[in-house]
């Protein structure tokens, strides 16, 4: 625990583990009122429930959670923190020439979770940082750029503030969509030629099934086992796979994250069936409202047939039929499907906080600088292949 003493009074800090917030449930109580200061898209990974989950499936040797509590030992703030170490990349053209690991508490759902305490955000950050002195860096992998709540990655370093923002580099676009109130509408928000044409991709895929196109809701554990089996079967035929290896199976370690995740009422997955046999699958979950994408992958040999535009052309009909989330958020990343089903996008980053240290001042510096000069290159051959 620390203590600091400033104009707006006594603040605390307690590093908590997964076992000790057992203990303190008016911890809990507070978490989940102060929930909804918390980007929505970003919410699940910064809930109480999620961080009782990657207890649940990870252990607690790297998990702590950050508690704020004011003069009076009411809770300000709470920050879920994965405790872990992490790398600046320095790569040309997919290559790593080199990295600089550091000691780093990734902080899960990219913002804290925090009460009208004055200047909480930024005042937790700085905790973290008292409260574990070996600490080098506290890491936001998605935080919306223009949020409101990056106001503490936002001139930070200035004064006598004890961390700095760097942010990467290369922002990445955030694809999102709102379902409004009925499918028709939704649909009325795309092109009509990619409403027809995925429309008669769905009529010839199921036609290429003998007339049998299924579309199974997966959302409970005894159904997971048979899911990751099919899902398997589909992602060994997948582009995924041939690109970037398995990202999904039948293992215990995948029974064991989406059964608690079915446990928890969480798991909102789908699995696509033509003719009887698994052609694609979308691994996802839904919580407060918006449906999380997750994994997905189709069978690359039935590619001319779109079984991928299909299920989610069927995965959006269902969500409309059923416990309607507000929100569907892809995630970021750019891809084909993402723009073609989702009518909002945003903009986020990666931001390392670092601890202001001349060891991290010349990290991040050399960093920033072999990124500008890795650009440079790649305009002026541009410009001399132009010319």
């Amino acid at each position: 625990m620390t203590i600091i003493q400033n104009s707006a009074g006594t603040t605390t800090l307690e590093c908590l583990s997964p076992g000790e917030l057992a203990s303190n449930p008016d911890v809990r109580l507070a978490w989940e009122r102060m929930l909804p200061s918390v980007n929505p898209l970003n919410r699940l990974y910064a809930s109480p429930v999620w961080f009782e989950h990657l207890h649940a499936v990870g252990g607690d040797d790297d998990l702590r959670l950050g508690v704020l509590r004011d003069g009076e030992g009411r809770v300000a703030g709470v920050c879920p923190l994965l405790l872990q170490r992490r790398s600046l990349t320095f790569d040309v053209a997919g290559r790593v020439l080199t990295r600089s690991s550091m000691r780093t508490a990734m902080m899960v759902g990219s913002e804290p979770v925090v009460s009208e305490f004055p200047n909480a955000r930024h005042r937790i950050v700085e905790e973290i940082f008292r409260a574990i002195p070996s600490l080098q860096c506290v890491y936001l992998d998605a935080m919306p750029l223009g949020s409101s709540a990056g106001e503490f990655t936002r001139g930070a370093g200035a004064g006598p503030c004890s961390y700095y923002a760097y942010r990467s580099p290369r922002s990445r676009p955030w694809h999102w969509a709102e379902l409004g109130d009925s499918f028709d509408a939704y649909l009325n928000e795309m092109k009509g030629k990619t409403r027809y044409t995925i429309r008669k991709k769905i009529r010839e895929l199921r036609s290429h099934g003998c007339g049998s196109l299924e579309l199974q809701l997966v959302d409970s554990e005894d159904q997971v086992g048979d899911f990751l089996r099919a899902a398997e079967q589909v992602a060994v035929k997948s582009w995924q796979y041939r690109v970037l290896g398995q990202r999904i199976g039948a293992t215990e370690a995948f029974r064991r994250e989406l059964g608690d995740l079915a446990a928890r009422g969480l798991l909102r997955s789908y699995l696509l069936e033509c003719g009887g046999e698994p052609c694609a699958f979308l691994a996802g979950y839904q919580y407060d409202g918006v449906y999380q994408y997750g994994e997905t992958a189709f069978d690359e040999s039935l590619g001319d047939l779109s079984p991928g535009s299909a299920l989610h052309y069927l995965v959006f009909e269902d969500l409309f039929r059923r416990d309607k989330p507000r929100a569907f958020n892809f995630g970021v990343g750019d891809a084909a499907h993402k723009r073609r089903f989702s009518n909002r996008e945003s903009v986020d980053t990666s931001v390392f906080l670092f601890r202001r240290t001349p060891g991290n001042h010349v990290r991040s510096a050399s960093h920033a600088l072999f990124v500008f000069n890795k650009h440079l290159v790649k305009w002026m051959l541009r410009r001399k292949v132009t010319k």
